[in-house]
């Protein structure tokens, strides 16, 4: 399970004290506050699921830092407040096994003089210890240079790859993972004159005294070997020198002789097969002892490199996360403004294909205009018969208005009314 499905099992009561769950009681009646905000807790414990507090939200929203990060730091500092004895990485090249004996343990103890408060700070020995917890956050270089500086034996345990196997930490799942203390735990700093840096160096020496032994021993054999070798072949040459003065001073029958150089080339053949095998044996296992010191040394290397790296340039990182973030954004606008772009086209090619229906429309009303024109004229010629007409014969005229202009004026008015209307 994630971190982020972790639960809060921890509050502060109205003393400041730090209380769990357990015996909080049940409701707003527990009367806790949030280690980190300081807001009022709700204390749920119900029978179906894992008790836990919850930030009340009736007086409106939280703006709480509080993670499954907080929690398990919390708890890891609780339970090793509770220990007489941890185990802890001896040496730093293929480190052993050991025991720290606690005499006494104090929570977030500020540490003269360089002004620190470390996760715990224990007593072994009279030696003070002190321990730092990581989940996200780890020993900047200015931490670890006070802690040398002023001799004082610090180790980091990294708690970033810690698993839960539910949304509640427990203790048996923080002292298993405590079982790897070789692989999570680092010393980053060891004084010198104390009994864990006694042990620190004991380790490295004993270890490079191991790998000198190691180195001697092997170029003894070698040496052996060649030595062996040397008189071997030292002893055929004299054999060989004898063989050929006999063969100078006397006459030995021909299959002697050819029996003895077949004799000499087999036995010098095999000489020579063994001293190259030994030589390759010899330059394989030298290779592989220098590659596994290389490869150890430049892991070492790699780790300090990296943690360097990331402590000096977190602020670097932080500024390319927030680059990708703008690039995304403006790759999201910029499908927008595609989006826009496309619509536009489309509303082009509407009012053009619009266009071409005015244009239609003014050539009809082109034709129109033509049309009444034409009757205008019509009319003038045949309006002073009709105005006779019905003035002989006192019938009333129904053109009491002039014919003419009011046949211009409605007529256009209804035509243009019609080219708008189809516009629209």
């Amino acid at each position: 399970m994630q971190l982020q499905h972790i639960k809060m099992t921890r509050a502060v009561d109205v003393n400041d004290k730090i209380i769990d769950i357990a015996t909080a009681e049940n409701g707003k009646s527990c009367k806790c506050f949030c280690i980190v905000c300081k807001t009022p807790l709700i204390a749920r414990q119900g029978q179906e699921r894992s008790w836990s507090f919850a930030h009340d939200f009736s007086n409106g929203e939280i703006d709480c830092k509080w993670s499954g990060e907080t929690e398990l730091h919390l708890r890891v500092k609780e339970y090793l407040a509770k220990q007489r004895m941890i185990n802890v990485p001896i040496g730093i090249n293929e480190p052993s096994v050991g025991i720290i004996e606690i005499d006494s343990v104090e929570v977030e103890l500020r540490i003269d003089p360089i002004n620190r408060t470390p996760d715990i700070t224990v007593m072994s020995n009279g030696e003070q210890i002190a321990i730092e917890v990581a989940v996200t956050s780890f020993c900047d270089r200015q931490k670890i240079s006070e802690y040398k500086m002023n001799n004082i034996s610090a180790i980091e345990f990294d708690f970033s790859k810690f698993k839960p196997k539910s949304d509640v930490i427990q203790d048996e799942e923080i002292e298993e993972y405590f079982g790897h203390s070789i692989e999570i735990g680092r010393w980053v700093s060891v004084a010198p004159a104390s009994e864990i840096g006694q042990k620190v160096h004991d380790h490295e020496r004993t270890l490079i005294h191991k790998l000198n032994n190691n180195y001697r021993q092997n170029r003894e054999a070698y040496s052996l070997e060649l030595r062996t070798l040397q008189l071997q072949i030292n002893y055929n040459t004299e054999q060989l020198a004898q063989i050929r003065q006999s063969i100078n001073s006397e006459k030995p029958e021909d299959y002697y002789t050819a029996d003895l150089q077949s004799e000499y080339n087999l036995e010098k053949h095999k000489l020579s097969q063994e001293l190259k095998r030994m030589k390759v044996d010899a330059v394989k296992e030298a290779r592989i002892d220098a590659d596994n010191e290389f490869n150890n040394s430049l892991q070492i290397l790699i780790n300090n490199f990296e943690y360097e790296y990331r402590e000096n340039n977190q602020s670097l990182i932080e500024e390319i996360s927030q680059n990708e973030n703008l690039l995304e954004n403006i790759k999201q606008s910029l499908i927008h403004h595609q989006e826009l772009l496309e619509n536009k086209e489309a509303y082009l090619k509407q009012i053009s294909k619009e266009t071409s229906t005015i244009d239609e429309s003014l050539k009809a009303l082109d034709s129109k205009i033509r049309t009444i024109a034409q009757t205008r004229i019509h009319l003038l010629r045949i309006l002073p018969e009709f105005n006779n007409f019905y003035r002989s014969t006192g019938t009333p005229n129904p053109f009491e208005r002039d014919i003419d202009t009011k046949l211009d004026v409605d007529v256009i008015s209804q035509l243009y009314s019609s080219i708008e209307e189809r516009q629209r």
